[in-house]
């Protein structure tokens, strides 16, 4: 028997209501300079993020976080293709689910599937200095700091140091 506390799925139309309610919260938007967005926005970002898994030139890879006890996503992760071998990601996760240690596994995962069949060599992400949260994430993933600009902490992970975390854990 297959087990899971943390799993990634491509997102389905049936993710609306939550999809929205992360994009529409005011507490992601705190740390989000891009949120919070209207219903007709998230929606229309939904549908995008389907037309991607099929796109033959996918640049966009993100994906809904499931936790085995819920029904419905909890959050979504995912990255977007910059160059050939590089991309930036990102992670979001409904309020009700902070703190509880969420995040850094479905990151892992992103990292894994990126890292692995994705081709992605170095992955760049960024969040708020104040997000003390997803600071921890970035650093629990193996990331390392490159920059503090303009309030924002600036991450990068390569895929060499991706697989001495794998096989050695964190130092």
């Amino acid at each position: 028997m297959t087990s899971y506390r943390i799993r990634l799925r491509e997102h389905v139309l049936s993710d609306a209501d939550r999809f929205c309610e992360l994009q529409m919260s005011s507490p992601v938007a705190r740390y989000v300079s891009w949120l919070p967005r209207t219903r007709e926005q998230c929606e229309k970002a939904l549908a995008d993020a389907i037309a991607q898994q099929r796109s033959v030139e996918r640049v966009r890879f993100f994906y809904a976080v499931e936790f085995q006890h819920v029904k419905g996503m909890i959050g979504s992760v995912g990255y977007t293709v910059r160059d050939p071998g590089s991309a930036d990601c990102g992670w979001f996760l409904l309020p009700a689910f902070w703190g509880e240690g969420h995040a850094a596994p479905a990151v892992r995962e992103l990292l894994q599937r990126a890292f692995g069949s994705g081709g992605i060599v170095s992955m760049a992400a960024s969040c708020s200095v104040g997000n003390r949260a997803s600071v921890r994430v970035a650093e629990k993933c193996g990331f390392r700091l490159i920059a503090e600009i303009r309030g924002r902490a600036h991450f990068e992970i390569r895929l060499e140091d991706f697989q001495k975390l794998a096989l050695h854990g964190p130092d």
